[in-house]
């Protein structure tokens, strides 16, 4: 039976080098969408970049096999190459798996049992409608007083889509994340999704002072 809803995610955080070579990225960027495409367990992807270069990509999962075979993908594997020596000035990928909104909702064990620093809940709010400057305004300031709350914001340059990262590592502040969760959606034509951060890792291109 073919899969049609995601079980994993990846969120690949990068910021573009300096060295821009917009040309040669986007080449290799619309190829790997072609390769990504064919690969078996791979469902779709969505993307935003701001002004200063700062993006988020996200791709979804049916399996770890089928993220496991893309990463040692031999073309994937050069265009890596690329990215790290030339495209970008650093970059941070998470893979999340994803939960269904009746563990959120219902208080599930799988989800309170593992909200710890290794496992955080990552919660990703997807917004197309319009204003989304006013959007990104309405987060912030509803998460402003939450200190154990952690947000990333990243509107497209072309402000026609803005994307939320929040993570939580503490329960106690659940029922915020859930009010914010139940307003959005009466408010905002958005789509999000809940996840347990299953591993992280970076890379830093910078030069050393």
């Amino acid at each position: 039976m073919k899969i049609t809803e995601p079980r994993f995610a990846i969120l690949f955080f990068s910021q573009r080098s300096n060295d821009q070579q917009d040309e040669a990225y986007y080449q290799d960027a619309q190829l790997m969408l072609e390769r990504v495409a064919e690969q078996k367990g791979f469902l779709r992807h969505e993307s935003v970049r701001n002004q200063s270069g700062y993006g988020l990509t996200i791709s979804y999962w049916g399996n770890l096999e089928a993220i496991k075979q893309w990463r040692s993908n031999p073309e994937h594997k050069v265009i890596q190459a690329k990215g790290r020596s030339h495209y970008y000035q650093d970059y941070t990928v998470r893979c999340v798996e994803l939960l269904s909104m009746g563990d959120i909702f219902q208080g599930s064990k799988k989800v309170f049992n593992n909200l710890s620093k290794p496992n955080r809940l990552q919660i990703v709010v997807s917004y197309s409608g319009g204003n989304c400057t006013s959007f990104e305004n309405y987060v912030k300031a509803f998460l402003a007083e939450a200190d154990s709350i952690n947000m990333k914001s990243i509107v497209d340059y072309g402000m026609e889509k803005s994307i939320v990262v929040i993570e939580l590592d503490n329960q106690s502040e659940s029922p915020t994340l859930f009010q914010l969760s139940k307003n959005l959606l009466n408010q905002f034509d958005c789509q999000f999704w809940y996840g347990l951060l299953q591993r992280s890792y970076s890379f830093n291109n910078k030069p050393r002072e």
